[in-house]
């Protein structure tokens, strides 16, 4: 089996429902088709016909051109010149938590040992799984593919071929691994990222999105990897992820980039192809990261940064002006002294 198509083709139990189902729920407003079939809710930028988007801030402006078959949204953020079917409610968060329990919840205690006899699983000729490794329903193992021992997979998810699981992994529903990953012991696939509500208390924003991890990645110890809000996390192909590495809901990582251990990266972070990161490096949300760049360790990572483009300090400037700035700080006592001289000599 190719994980590609595997990846492509399966989509697991989560698939889909209509609108009149979800409008029938929530007593919804419907302007639009209500028979229309919502596949998936994805981020506005990636919607098709058959996709759904999902707006809770009423400020929010939805273009008249959006390709989203479905928009669910608070009723102030109605555009009529839109062709999408508009499902409008006045707490879309609640709908989002409705779409979490359906994808995820029934999860959570679903893992159990695997056995060859199991018809809820598909695993590949050639794969090794231990004893002590529990999978859920609904997920796809390929060919020569090891998963170590305490590995919880909790179902609904598709590991490619020739792929190394290290023992205490666990793996969140709704994740697409590649062929050839190797992701060592006791990372985190696919939980839940920090996204809340100002408010006494503030209120969770349930995370419906998935991970997506391309061919040859390898993913460090104790890495922890959100699934996205809506839409998906992504790790590109061949990139390298060191031990305790965060990365949170709704990042894109490029094409063999390198990210050293303990950095922090916020969410919606999009960082590009053969990028360099030392170790502790924070990266503030929406930043974008240019191809090839490369960022010093402990660089506190608050603007764009361009293609080529060498940082370093907090916040991340380019390294040259870095340097010349700690040249100066170095030579701040001496500069004080020799101030303070002038001053005692004006007095005088």
């Amino acid at each position: 089996m190719s994980s590609s198509s595997a990846i492509s083709h399966h989509n697991g139990p989560d698939t889909g429902w209509r609108v009149e189902e979800l409008a029938a729920t929530f007593e919804a407003d419907v302007r639009g088709d209500a028979s229309r079939f919502i596949r998936d809710v994805l981020d506005p930028e990636g919607a098709g016909p058959n996709d759904a988007v999902l707006i809770y801030d009423p400020s929010v402006k939805i273009p008249a051109d959006i390709q989203a078959g479905v928009v669910i949204a608070p009723p102030e953020c109605y555009n009529p010149e839109s062709k999408a079917t508009w499902i409008l409610v006045r707490d879309p968060l609640a709908v989002l938590a409705w779409i979490h329990a359906r994808w995820f919840e029934s999860y959570l205690m679903a893992a159990c040992p695997y056995s060859p006899d199991r018809s809820d699983v598909q695993v590949d000729a050639g794969a090794t799984i231990s004893a002590h490794a529990l999978i859920g329903p609904h997920t796809v193992i390929g060919e020569r593919t090891r998963i170590g021992p305490g590995v919880v997979i909790m179902g609904n998810v598709v590991i490619g071929e020739d792929g190394v699981i290290e023992p205490g992994v666990v793996i969140y529903p709704r994740v697409r691994i590649g062929d050839r990953v190797h992701i060592q012991a006791g990372a985190v696939i696919g939980s839940e990222g920090f996204r809340y509500l100002p408010g006494d208390p503030p209120r969770r924003v349930p995370h419906v999105g998935k991970v997506r991890i391309d061919d040859e990645v390898s993913i460090g110890a104790g890495v922890c990897i959100d699934r996205a809000v809506t839409g998906e996390t992504y790790i590109g192909r061949g990139s390298r992820i060191d031990n305790l590495v965060q990365v949170a809901h709704n990042v894109r990582i490029g094409r063999n980039t390198l990210i050293a251990a303990q950095v922090g990266i916020a969410g919606s972070v999009r960082i590009g192809d053969n990028v360099m990161m030392g170790g502790q490096v924070g990266i503030a949300d929406h930043v974008k990261i240019g191809d090839r760049a490369k960022i010093a360790a402990q660089a506190g990572v608050m603007q764009p940064v361009g293609d080529d483009e060498v940082v370093a300090g907090s916040p991340a400037l380019s390294r040259q002006r870095w340097l010349r700035l700690q040249l100066i700080l170095r030579r701040l006592p001496e500069v004080w002294k020799q101030l303070q001289q002038l001053l005692n000599r004006e007095e005088r």
